[in-house]
């Protein structure tokens, strides 16, 4: 005697089955959504850094950011010059398909134009720090806010869900 699955043990496994996908890609979530909160916090953390060694060691200290990328500076002379021995405070480059876009003073920045051997906002050795708006954007569709006031008081906000 042949015996066959009914309509409702298929229905049974199928809806099982669906949970279980939709479960999993609940948990992988989307890439472009933590690149954003990787790279957001991690700026965050390096411009707490520098801010604490600017006052430490009484260095006068600046960033520079372009379209894919940023890099710390420091005044060194009455010239700003790279930061390259350092391994914490290096140049980083973005992921693919993210960007930065800055607004200082109310002012967006054109980031294509930027010169790149200077830089837009400065950490002083008082823990003054120049205020930005900095806007991570992935993928033209999602966004996330750093901004620094004058006191260095850095805050993150955003579209990041």
């Amino acid at each position: 005697m042949m015996r066959g699955f009914t309509l409702i043990e298929l229905l049974v496994a199928i809806v099982i089955i669906s949970i279980i996908v939709t479960m999993g890609a609940l948990a992988i979530g989307e890439p472009g959504a933590e690149k954003l909160r990787e790279e957001s916090r991690r700026l965050s953390a390096l411009l707490k850094l520098s801010q604490e060694e600017a006052i430490l060691q009484s260095r006068e200290l600046g960033i520079g950011f372009w379209e894919n990328g940023y890099e710390f500076f420091e005044l060194f002379e009455g010239q700003w010059v790279a930061i390259e021995q350092d391994q914490l405070f290096r140049a980083r480059e973005l992921p693919e398909d993210m960007e930065l876009q800055l607004t200082l003073e109310g002012l967006d920045i054109v980031m294509s134009a930027v010169q790149t051997d200077k830089p837009q906002v400065f950490i002083l050795s008082s823990g003054e720090v120049s205020p930005f708006d900095l806007r991570f954007t992935w993928k033209s569709d999602r966004r996330l806010t750093l901004s620094s006031d004058a006191l260095g008081k850095l805050e993150l906000a955003g579209a990041e869900d």
